[in-house]
């Protein structure tokens, strides 16, 4: 009756049904082998690849315009690489001076006669004939008609080769150049993140959010649309909570990098640029950014990560591209660069510093009877951190850890008198300490590093001299001036001993790389000769070679008899630097742990409230 139900099976759909709970192992064997090619399937299609291949580079020579001289000049040639270069370059350059320099430079050493008649293109072909002439003419030449084209085209001849070269540039510089202006790379798709929050405290975070394009309403200002737009994108990345009416400068820097990466994706882009965005965040903040990296990546768009945490390379990244001293060192698969490889990559030798950091500070000699530098009592600032206590002895490194907004810079702050004290009291050096500012805790013998290199540290437009003895100035007065062989011998030694890169002492500390900038900063605190140093992220958004550098700096200085606090985002550097952490929880020091044989999970559960949660 029912023998329709079941009829009879074809061959095809008895195998499909076969093969319906077929072992995974056998099945996965039995298609390898029926993917092999035969030798006739493989020239079958390495001749169908040749003959697509020959019919697209026909057809790309049948084009005309920019794209023909794109294909002529291409990157794989040395000539097309200096024409990308001029081209962009010459977007930029204002003066008629420079462009003809530029122009000289990039195109005198050329071999522009290779390029003749290569292709169908009348224009590719005028633009090769004229690159050739100008490379002629500006090329330098001991022949007496060269020297007598050289004076023609300084007579007359520049303006009108700088014109002609001038606008096939620029033809061919707008197929790479996303854009002259910011405006201009924001409507093509491009929108970066600085590793430097470069948005206007002043401002609430709504008006950070759309600065320069507020919702309109009769010709005003939306706030409502504008404040209830900017909840919604800030909820996107894990930030419900701001107050988006709030000034921007309330805010740690943290959030305000967090905020910055919402107003970047707030933008249609096609290519977002992140420049070190997770520098400032914990590791809850990093998963929330991350989650929007993927979701950005999954809808079509390009995302440019740079970063010193190699971890998080490895996490989010296809591809990594490698630079040291301002030179591609390569591009390589994340699949085939090994973590080793890269840091060796990355710093020209082979690495393993980082273990015998923390050997060394394990192996470091403590004595229970060392003295005491800092103790706190029921000390507290209002608002920011509850009353804590803390002592440190001489030679001990502490770390403070704890969540984004636990306390970690407050606490530091209010024990170098940065932020008022409200309640307890201070001894440094078994005397009561009463810092009405900065300078008295200075002077008593304590440094501090802020977070904030940017607003709090550096002065960008003095130089790394200036910036390395203006600390020691201030500690021994305005009214007693260092002489100038005193300093530039401070500078000197400091710039030696830190290894800093500069070109000379009185080099701009802003056109330093920001490792460096932070070498001299801690530079700066160590000419004062400090009993007590506070160090708050001094490894924020520097490479992997300085990063190290600084932690070997720190061991080292707590074996010679300074006490430091150190503050880091990156529980692994604090666990080969301290040796006691401090753990902060909403404004509150929680425990305490010691730093033997402690592990990242110790350390995590300690933050969140569990196990191993020390004592007060």
């Amino acid at each position: 009756m029912f023998d329709f139900a079941f009829p009879t099976q074809t061959p095809l759909r008895q195998a499909i049904t076969d093969a319906y709970r077929r072992d995974e192992i056998e099945a996965v064997q039995d298609m390898l082998q029926r993917a092999q090619m035969s030798d006739e399937e493989r020239r079958a299609a390495s001749e169908l690849a040749r003959r697509l291949v020959t019919q697209v580079r026909a057809s790309r020579t049948k084009a005309s315009g920019v794209d023909a001289l794109m294909h002529e000049f291409s990157l794989s040639s040395e000539e097309g690489i200096a024409l990308m270069c001029l081209a962009e370059a010459l977007l930029r350059i204002p003066d008629n001076a420079t462009r003809d320099r530029l122009i000289a430079d990039k195109i005198s050493e050329g071999n522009w006669k290779s390029h003749l008649n290569n292709s169908p293109s009348l224009f590719v072909n005028a633009a090769a004939w004229g690159l050739l002439i100008t490379g002629k003419l500006t090329a330098p030449s001991d022949k007496q008609m060269g020297s007598a084209l050289n004076r023609l085209v300084s007579k007359g001849g520049a303006p009108l080769i700088r014109q002609g070269v001038n606008y096939a540039m620029r033809l061919l510089g707008k197929q790479f150049v996303t854009g002259q202006t910011i405006e201009e790379a924001l409507q093509n798709g491009i929108s970066t993140v600085y590793q430097e929050v470069n948005l206007c405290p002043n401002l609430s975070v709504a008006e950070n959010i759309f600065v320069g394009h507020q919702p309109k309403k009769h010709f005003a200002i939306d706030w409502k649309k504008m404040n209830e737009t900017a909840k919604e994108i800030l909820g996107n990345v894990g930030l419900s909570h701001i107050d988006v009416t709030r000034a921007l400068g309330k805010y740690s820097v943290a959030i305000q990098q967090m905020i910055a990466i919402a107003r970047a994706v707030n933008f249609n882009c096609k290519v977002l640029i992140l420049d070190e965005p997770t520098s400032s965040l914990d590791d809850r903040e990093v998963a929330n950014l991350f989650a929007v990296m993927k979701k950005l990546k999954s809808q079509g768009t390009g995302i440019v990560f740079v970063t010193h945490f190699l971890e998080q390379v490895y996490e989010v990244c296809d591809r990594i591209t490698v630079l040291r001293n301002g030179e591609l060192e390569g591009e390589f698969p994340i699949g085939e660069l090994p973590r080793v490889k890269l840091v060796a990559t990355m710093l020209g030798h082979e690495f393993d510093e980082l273990a015998s950091i923390r050997s060394n500070t394990q192996d470091s000699d403590r004595s229970d009877h060392a003295a005491e530098v800092v103790r706190a009592v029921g000390l507290s600032h209002t608002g920011t951190i509850k009353p804590f206590d803390i002592a440190i002895k001489q030679g001990e490194v502490v770390g403070l850890t704890g969540l984004l907004g636990s306390g970690r810079s407050e606490l530091a702050r209010t024990l170098y008198g940065a932020d008022k004290v409200d309640t307890g009291t201070l001894f440094f050096k078994n005397e009561k300490l009463k810092a009405s500012e900065p300078i008295d805790s200075m002077r008593a013998g304590m440094a501090f590093l802020p977070e904030d290199r940017k607003d709090e540290s550096i002065i960008a437009d003095l130089s790394v001299r200036e910036n390395l003895i203006i600390a020691l100035q201030a500690k021994t007065g305005v009214f007693k001036l260092l002489p100038a062989a005193k300093q530039n011998e401070l500078a000197e030694r400091y710039i030696k001993a830190l290894n800093i890169k500069t070109p000379s002492p009185e080099t701009l500390i802003r056109q330093l790389s920001g490792g460096n900038q932070q070498k001299v900063i801690i530079g700066r605190w160590l000419i004062t000769h400090p009993d007590f140093l506070i160090l708050d992220e001094p490894t924020r958004g520097i490479d992997v070679g300085t990063k190290t550098e600084i932690q070997k700096l720190i061991v080292q200085l707590a074996g010679q008899g300074m006490t430091i606090m150190f503050i880091s985002s990156e529980i692994d550097e604090m666990l080969r630097t301290v040796n006691r952490l401090c753990v902060l929880r909403d404004g509150k020091k929680v425990g305490e742990l010691e730093n033997d044989d402690l592990t990242q999970h110790d350390v995590m559960a300690a933050i969140a409230g569990g196990e191993n949660n020390g004592n007060e």
